[in-house]
């Protein structure tokens, strides 16, 4: 299964001072996740192990990009306008809500208790 963005070792050794802790990551992956599934196979044949955060930022920005771009007027500033208004796009490992300063405002919050970590909810920060 993909590791997220947090240091699960820093949480395992913490974990009976922080057990209940609710916290937020721009990454999240359930591995059960069909699409996620599907997405960890295909790159574990390709590149002979499992997807990395990089890889999965990578494949959601290319996607976000094709997205843009398919089959629509594609010129620079049509383009730039369907990426910079980017609303409840979802990519392996996160949705992708851009702010007006251009910067994902989407957040998982996920709770780390009984040495578990568990998905909360999704929320847009203003």
């Amino acid at each position: 299964a993909h590791k997220g963005q947090f240091d699960r070792s820093r949480l395992d050794a913490n974990r009976r001072a922080i057990n209940g802790i609710v916290f937020g990551t721009d990454t999240y992956v359930d591995p059960t996740d069909s699409t996620y599934e599907a997405f960890s196979h295909r790159y574990a044949l390709a590149r002979k192990s499992g997807p990395t955060a990089n890889s999965l930022y990578g494949y959601d920005t290319m996607n976000l990009i094709l997205s843009a771009l398919g089959g629509r007027d594609v010129n620079r500033e049509s383009v730039l306008r369907r990426l910079r208004d980017t609303k409840g796009f979802e990519g392996v490992h996160t949705t992708i809500d851009f702010n007006s300063d251009r910067v994902n405002s989407r957040v998982h919050l996920l709770k780390f208790a009984d040495g578990k970590i568990s998905y909360v909810t999704d929320l847009t920060v203003p």
